[in-house]
């Protein structure tokens, strides 16, 4: 109630500071929000502004450690990195185009993927912008498919190839260093050895999840059957319905969540890259419940770095 009053006035930083800092003692989360509503208030100098987010980081190095990831991803003037955990499908994206990469120019191999937004990721993780992971579903899921050298063919059923050109370029032991090469690239950060130690837990707060948001699923499982989609088979069985989503986007989904409640150093929030349906429809409630997020466009990623 005090700091509302304060910024109806027009605050000094010392003002907000004293304010905010004794929140900050009672309940770090809530200080350090303060001084993110006094940043975008509009109120203050650039000089000013420097000044707050200086004191404001300093109350976040005090309590860093006693902060989850969920708590920060809101602390947007800090400059903390975001965790991007990356789905199956981004990966395949660029496992594509480096199996492309192999093709010469004469085998009309033009790789457009889904877009650009495997490649924003890795500039940006290139950067220093972002940290990248792996899930170990998506990581088996990919290493599955990309051992299956008609699989790796059918990701070019849509454009023009030289047989014999593929042939001489594209074996078991070239779609294996294309696979290696994804994992390594977009592998920067990996999880702590006890960040994973609640499984039974969270396994279970994500099946409450979902049995809650049944009649979205429920649409989701429409759509694709509208779509002639072949993964139905794929997806799980709870309470006897076969509507919600496979084993593995659920794993990542549970390891998002647990993630979300660590306490990494220099980690501001824990996000999923996918184009899955399954993740992006429910995204805003699984923010709210779990303190993750979920990105599917690097316009979407833009708003967190």
């Amino acid at each position: 109630s005090q700091f509302r009053d304060l910024l109806r006035d027009q605050p000094s930083v010392q003002e907000v500071e004293s304010v905010a800092g004794e929140a900050a003692q009672l309940n770090p989360t809530q200080g350090l929000m303060m001084f993110e509503r006094a940043m975008n208030s509009g109120l203050f100098t650039n000089n000013e502004m420097k000044a707050l987010l200086r004191i404001q980081n300093g109350i976040y190095r005090l309590n860093e450690s006693k902060l989850p990831i969920r708590t920060r991803r809101k602390l947007r003037h800090l400059t903390l990195k975001p965790l991007i955990l990356i789905d199956t499908n981004l990966l395949i994206d660029a496992a594509k185009e480096r199996i492309g990469w192999l093709l010469s120019d004469e085998g009309g191999i033009e790789i457009n993927a889904h877009g650009s937004f495997h490649r924003t990721i890795l500039y940006k993780a290139e950067a220093g912008m972002v940290e990248l992971s792996i899930p170990k579903a998506a990581q088996f899921e990919l290493k599955k498919k990309m051992g299956n050298l008609q699989w790796v063919r059918s990701l070019f059923n849509d454009v023009w190839i030289d047989e014999a050109q593929w042939n001489e370029y594209i074996n078991e032991k070239s779609a294996e260093k294309v696979y290696a090469e994804v994992i390594k690239d977009y592998s920067t950060w990996k999880p702590g050895a006890n960040d994973f130690e609640d499984v039974e837990v969270f396994e279970q707060q994500t099946i409450d999840f979902m049995i809650e948001h049944r009649d979205t699923y429920s649409a989701v499982v429409d759509g694709k059957i509208a779509n002639n989609a072949r993964s139905l088979d794929q997806r799980t069985k709870i309470n006897g319905e076969a509507i919600y989503p496979e084993r593995g986007d659920r794993d990542i989904m549970r390891d998002a969540a647990m993630l979300a409640e660590t306490t990494h150093k220099g980690i501001g929030a824990v996000l999923i890259a996918s184009r899955d349906s399954d993740f992006w429809i429910v995204r805003r409630s699984l923010e709210e419940i779990f303190g993750f997020g979920v990105v599917r466009t690097a316009r979407e990623l833009s708003q967190w770095v």
